[in-house]
């Protein structure tokens, strides 16, 4: 990995590069480039976009002889500060290995601070895409229930770029190495020619950052997307795969981290030879998982009493694939529980290299499987626990399991009624996260709603206010009186 400022060849400076092929034209005949040379003024903005005069005009001169023109003539250069760079050859060239390879780059900074106008002004508006697009494109307003589908479509746009051998920039913020997971395991494990670049903006005033932005982004906020990109390090690719995909909840918002099929000591060795006598690995890499087929992740209180834990189920082996950071075997589950999995493809990771072991999940969605002999294994599904302890029968599950596994935490304390007559804060007693609990206190405004968001707090119990006066906010969320006072009852 190489850090440091990654000077840009000349021929990357102007947007007007034809698609962003950066192709960088060799000898040109002298006559030609007189004729490019006396083209009339008048016909110049519409040579340096992309227009039907501009097609005919590279048809009679040749795209060379009109990227040789237009290279002469810069834009104005935007404003935008020159970021760092740490560039990673994945691979050298492309199959043909004619064209240079496509490189994917991922900005990295808060809005404002110039990622868009830095992008577009280097790789041309072709080659940038952002999750934001698809809010324009399908005029839909801003709501973050919709991230999902715009990041969606924002990574086809993506692939479809680098499958032409056109170099795109990923221009979100990129806050954190998760959000840039998805896009990193799709070239890896997808076979596609590329060399990746992390760009960071050095703008960090959140002042100047707040005026610059488009969106109306709180200074709040960006001082917290400032704070993870500052303890982001360097970024790499082997960092990125190691924090693996954005999750919805914290770890420790349950006590059941997964339910998945589990096997037996002497099915798991058969498993492990299995893979080793196919794969001709010679060895597992650095990571030996827990063999077991994951069927859903962080499961909420109801999923985990009617998925049947203790029951016994057949699985086949079907095929493996094994590359330097993850070694896998893929099969096949009984119809009922593929229904439930949270994975498309089931299969059983049999170790990583320094990585998520989510890794294999995505690395399925791309990579070509390998196909073996059908094997049939007995399994058992089990519920693994945050301590390690693997649970087969639903009775043996610890008390208090369920506390917390609901989907958003919400708070399960009860709230006094303050003297000002509104309603008290509802607080959990459940601790050790954050969460959106449900304060009694609502919005006259805004009625259906609550005003701010709370925090659990470790052994405390149901804390409410009786405090005279006004009723005031303590620093947790908690609903105080005007004396400031805390009752605990």
């Amino acid at each position: 990995v190489a850090s440091g400022s990654l000077r840009t060849p000349k021929r990357m400076q102007h947007t007007q590069a034809y698609k962003n092929t950066l192709f960088a034209p060799p000898e040109i005949c002298a006559d030609k480039i007189q004729l490019a040379k006396s083209i009339s003024a008048s016909l110049a903005p519409f040579l340096l976009q992309e227009t039907p005069i501009r097609g005919v005009v590279e048809c009679l001169l040749g795209r060379q002889v009109l990227w040789e023109w237009i290279r002469a003539r810069p834009v104005p250069k935007p404003l935008f500060d020159q970021p760092q760079f740490w560039c990673e050859n994945v691979h050298v060239t492309n199959q043909s290995g004619v064209y240079p390879q496509p490189t994917l780059v991922f900005t990295i900074g808060a809005p404002g601070s110039g990622k868009t106008s830095w992008a577009k002004y280097t790789f041309g508006n072709y080659a940038v895409v952002a999750a934001d697009d698809w809010f324009t494109l399908t005029k839909s307003d801003f709501h973050p229930s919709l991230l999902g589908k715009a990041h969606g479509w924002c990574k086809q746009q993506v692939l479809r770029r680098l499958r032409e051998g056109v170099s795109v920039v990923v221009n979100n913020t990129n806050t954190t190495p998760s959000e840039m997971f998805d896009y990193v395991a799709a070239v890896l494990y997808g076979g596609y020619p590329h060399r990746i670049v992390f760009a960071r903006m050095p703008e960090t005033r959140v002042g100047v950052l707040a005026k610059r932005g488009l969106h109306g982004v709180p200074e709040r906020q960006i001082k917290n997307m400032i704070r993870r990109i500052s303890s982001m390090g360097s970024p790499s690719v082997k960092s990125v795969l190691r924090a693996g995909p954005m999750r919805q909840r914290e770890l420790a918002s349950t006590k059941v981290l997964y339910v998945g099929l589990f096997f037996d000591e002497k099915t798991s060795n058969m498993v492990k030879n299995t893979f080793l006598s196919n794969s001709r690995a010679g060895n597992l890499l650095e990571r030996v998982m827990n063999f077991h087929v994951t069927i859903q992740f962080l499961p909420d209180r109801k999923y985990v009493e009617k998925i049947g834990i203790g029951s016994q189920h057949d699985i086949e082996i079907t095929g493996y694939y094994s590359h330097p950071t993850v070694q896998v075997l893929t099969c096949t589950i009984p119809p009922a529980l593929q229904a439930k999995s949270c994975n498309e493809n089931s299969h059983i990771t049999i170790s990583t290299q320094t990585v998520a072991a989510s890794v294999a999940n995505h690395a399925l969605k791309h990579a070509k499987i390998i196909p073996i002999s059908k094997i049939t294994i007995k399994s058992t599904l089990c519920a693994f626990m945050s301590g390690g302890k693997i649970v087969s029968d639903f009775s043996g599950l610890p008390r208090g399991w369920e506390q917390g596994s609901d989907r958003r935490g919400r708070g399960r304390g009860r709230g006094g009624r303050g003297n000002s007559g509104n309603r008290g804060g509802r607080r959990g007693g459940i601790g050790n996260r954050k969460g959106k609990a449900n304060h009694g206190f609502r919005d006259p405004a805004t009625p259906t709603k609550a005003r701010h968001d709370g925090h659990s707090d470790p052994g405390r119990g149901r804390v409410s206010d009786r405090g005279r006066g006004r009723a005031r906010y303590g620093p947790r969320g908690e609903r105080r009186g005007s004396r400031g006072k805390r009752v605990r009852r």
